[in-house]
């Protein structure tokens, strides 16, 4: 018994810790400092190449493309 309120005390008590801890780790850098600008321009580039990195090109094209081209190509412009 006296084990099973220990145990449950102790998942209280990290349910509360955890919380807490991650609100406080935010206000590590002062903002405005110049490594906070330094970190959110570094993220911000890291999220701008790797969104770029995953963006694949079409291999096929579509039907309609092709004749756009193909016309453009043949048809006489007048003009």
């Amino acid at each position: 018994m006296l084990l099973r309120v220990a145990f449950v005390l102790l998942l209280l008590f990290s349910l509360f810790v955890q919380p807490a801890d991650a609100y406080r780790k935010g206000y590590m850098l002062r903002k405005g400092s110049k490594l906070e600008k330094q970190h959110r321009r570094s993220l911000h580039e890291w999220k701008k190449a790797h969104r770029h990195k995953h963006h694949k090109k079409r291999q096929s094209m579509e039907f309609e493309e092709l004749l756009m081209k193909m016309d453009s190509f043949i048809r006489p412009r007048f003009g």
